[in-house]
């Protein structure tokens, strides 16, 4: 059953959304609606699109799975089916007591049982094929179970396009032969040797590299890093190329634009205006609000001075 819920004017700048079409944003609205008191509701596709989304064609499989690469909604499972929690859903919402009244028939989410989820099909993966065993630094449980070949291009953990992330301590098969399923063995680091050498792997090291040095630089420390910013970092070097994203990605933590300064040059404003800032670079341009400011100002006066030409010559043919 559908519930009221409320949507503050910060929703329409939240950086978590950046990555995600205007469907996308939409289905992160609607998925409040069907959670319940906790932010929580079952994964049930095809009735989500329907209560959701009725009236868009969409991948709504590939829009969940967007919306919790970007952190905004998270799976889980308690072994049997499998479920959506909304992280910090009651720092935004106030559910009317009546709900909280009648008991929820959606577990609260925990990670006792986390299956290996197939984000292919959004399906829980029992026998646990494939599987490896990731530690992460996320807001996610501390071991989560992945299908490596149904992770998408675009993964958070840069794994595939751009190599195998710094944040990822590990990634070894959780089932070697002759060992019980039950016990997992323990997880052994990851060598740097075994990472990818693509060239968008090592475009991605090499930008994430470049905009590091620039940001200790000026801001005397290291930036956050967490899976949010690895995929951002993925998408900002298929959106500016393998050559020139380092070079951008450095420019961008020194630009003085106000907006940028106000931010303090997250990556996720680096992506946001991943081509204006290429511009810039190239053209060795910076454009701060000052000058944008000045540009429109003296665009205004220029319009007012041609509608004044306009206006005589108007006058002066009527009279000849």
């Amino acid at each position: 059953m559908a519930r009221a819920r409320n949507i503050k004017p910060s929703f329409f700048t939240n950086e978590q959304l950046a990555d995600n079409d205007p469907l996308g944003r939409l289905l992160f609205i609607g998925l409040w609606t069907l959670a319940d008191y906790n932010g929580n509701l079952e994964c049930k596709p095809r009735t989500i699109k329907v209560q959701v989304l009725p009236w868009d064609d969409c991948d709504i499989k590939q829009l969940m799975i967007n919306l919790d690469k970007s952190g905004l909604i998270r799976f889980y499972s308690d072994s049997e089916k499998l479920f959506i929690n909304i992280p910090n859903f009651l720092k935004h919402q106030s559910p009317h007591k009546n709900e909280r009244e009648k008991p929820s028939e959606i577990p609260e989410y925990n990670t006792d049982h986390l299956q290996l989820i197939d984000y292919s099909s959004l399906t829980i993966n029992h026998d646990l094929t494939g599987a490896i065993r990731i530690n992460s630094t996320s807001d996610r449980a501390d071991s989560l179970f992945l299908n490596p070949h149904s992770l998408n291009p675009d993964c958070l953990n840069l794994i595939s396009d751009c190599g195998t992330s710094d944040s990822i301590e590990s990634s070894v098969p959780i089932f070697p032969e002759g060992v019980d399923k039950t016990d997992p063995p323990p997880i052994e680091k990851t060598k740097k040797s075994e990472k990818s050498s693509t060239p968008n792997a090592e475009a991605c090291r090499k930008t994430w590299d470049q905009y590091v040095l620039a940001y200790h630089n000026r801001y005397g420390t290291d930036p956050v890093r967490n899976a949010t910013v690895n995929a951002q970092i993925v998408q900002f070097v298929k959106r500016i190329g393998i050559d020139e994203s380092p070079h951008v990605a450095a420019f961008f933590v020194h630009h003085n634009n106000q907006f940028y300064i106000q931010k303090m040059h997250t990556v996720g404003t680096l992506l946001a205006d991943a081509e204006k800032l290429r511009t810039e670079w190239a053209t060795k341009r910076q454009v701060t609000n000052t000058q944008a400011r000045l540009a429109d100002k003296k665009q205004g006066t220029a319009n007012v001075f041609k509608e004044l030409i306009e206006e005589q010559r108007t006058v002066k043919n009527a009279t000849n």
